[in-house]
């Protein structure tokens, strides 16, 4: 049985795109969604897509499923991959990240089990990358207490906050470039000008 599920967060249309959902958006010929799918698939690893829209991945071996308590943005889709996993650990990805490492993957699920952690991530800057990341099914009632919190303060339903008060392992960055060293694998497409450049040849 598998030890990791691969979740990727497919929900919303952006603004930078006239309104177009993102997994929808041509990349190299593909739509991203689909691309996104392929390449966790390409892992022969279970892959859950996270969101309404089911037509980028008409044909592939994926399971989807919808937000359980919607309104807090990407923790919502976490939390929805976590409860729908049959495995410990979920990977998390989004729709409009194209690259995929299996060597990467293979690093995070190493640390998981030397370390004593409810999440792994790469250290980008001062801050943790939220995708590309190991998350525990363990945080579940973590991200609900988060979720049932009374009013929001500035960044409460960000990632940083679900982490800091977990035992949790950040690669240094420097580790990281080592499987990514132009940090194209924690690329997204959040604008036509991420498209055309990471679009181009590496």
């Amino acid at each position: 049985m598998a030890k990791v599920t691969i979740a990727i967060l497919a929900g919303g249309k952006s603004s930078r795109f006239r309104g177009i959902d993102k997994q929808e958006i041509v990349f190299n010929g593909q739509k991203l969604g689909r691309l996104a799918a392929q390449n966790a698939l390409a892992a022969a690893l279970p892959v859950i897509i996270v969101g309404r829209n089911h037509s980028p991945y008409e044909g592939l071996p994926v399971v989807f499923t919808e937000d359980i308590m919607p309104g807090f943005g990407p923790l919502s889709g976490l939390h929805a991959a976590l409860s729908r996993s049959e495995t410990q650990w979920v990977y998390l990805m989004a729709c409009d990240m194209p690259f995929f490492s299996e060597e990467w993957l293979s690093h995070l699920l190493a640390l998981t089990s030397r370390t004593d952690v409810l999440a792994v991530a790469a250290q980008s800057g001062p801050y943790a990358e939220p995708f590309h990341a190991l998350y525990s099914r363990d945080l579940i009632l973590r991200l609900e207490s988060i979720f049932a919190e009374s009013p929001a303060s500035p960044g409460r339903y960000s990632f940083s906050r679900l982490i800091s008060g977990v035992p949790h392992f950040i690669v240094p960055e420097t580790v990281a470039r080592e499987y990514s060293p132009d940090w194209r694998l924690f690329g997204s497409v959040n604008s036509p000008s991420d498209l055309e450049a990471l679009q181009k040849p590496q």
